[in-house]
């Protein structure tokens, strides 16, 4: 019986230190989450040269992370700073070529910038690569129903 005590103590025992290695105080990325968290709420906010300088501080840790990139290039988009959020969307590409989200967010800053056929073309690759994309299908029929397919018709 003392034996069956020893060996749930030390389960038991096992299974704490396990939690433990999860906490936000020992967990690697709680510095990031919590930036992360915070430029989201600096978006919300409409405080998007701040949410910028958020996501690049977390961009200067891990120059990777996917999803601070494409949040970093939305704001610079709705600060109309389009080449900053064109370089960012093409370095998630670079990474991942089949991120349906960096192209459909690439064929906004085309749309803004009036290149219809880019625009298209990118809204079509985000499709190819996640054809249950929701927001690519909608811009994609913006292109087909706005004033973009007039000038395509009219090449």
């Amino acid at each position: 019986m003392k034996e069956n005590d020893d060996v749930s103590s030390k389960k038991k025992e096992e299974t704490s230190i396990e939690k433990k290695e999860v906490t936000s105080l020992t967990n690697a990325d709680y510095q990031r989450n919590r930036l992360f968290k915070k430029g989201i709420n600096l978006m919300a906010d409409e405080k998007l040269e701040e949410a910028s300088r958020t996501f690049e501080m977390i961009l200067r840790t891990d120059p990777n992370d996917v999803e601070s990139m494409l949040k970093l290039g939305y704001s610079r988009f709705h600060l109309d700073d389009y080449s900053e959020a064109m370089r960012v969307y093409d370095k998630v590409l670079d990474i991942d070529i089949t991120n349906s989200e960096a192209w459909n967010l690439k064929s906004l800053v085309f749309y803004e910038k009036k290149n219809f056929a880019k625009a298209l073309d990118s809204v079509e690759k985000a499709l190819d690569s996640d054809p249950t994309y929701d927001m690519a299908w909608y811009n994609n029929c913006l292109l087909y129903t706005s004033d973009a397919a007039d000038e395509r018709s009219s090449v």
